[in-house]
């Protein structure tokens, strides 16, 4: 699967969570996504046009990429957490 668009990917994510009875951690995803949609599409836009392109934004926008792509992390570490203590 070759995708550069991160809400195509946590959507996927999401439906794996809810397929496996894990709706406590499709909800986070759903949230995250709902909460960071613009965010998400400026990192997506600037990936695509600094790859193939030349794309330029504001030092605030930069810096809501930035923290926004933080707090993902954190979030998505922070699922993968809670499915790998179940397996134990």
């Amino acid at each position: 699967m070759r995708i550069h668009s991160s809400k195509t990917l946590l959507s996927y994510l999401r439906n794996l969570l809810y397929r496996g009875n894990r709706e406590d951690l499709a909800g986070i995803v759903d949230d995250l996504v709902s909460r960071y949609r613009r965010e998400l599409e400026l990192l997506e836009e600037s990936y695509i046009e600094g790859r193939y392109g030349e794309f330029e934004y504001l030092e605030k926008q930069g810096r809501a990429c930035i923290d926004t792509a933080k707090k993902m992390l954190k979030a998505l570490r922070d699922i993968e957490g809670r499915l790998a203590w179940i397996r134990h």
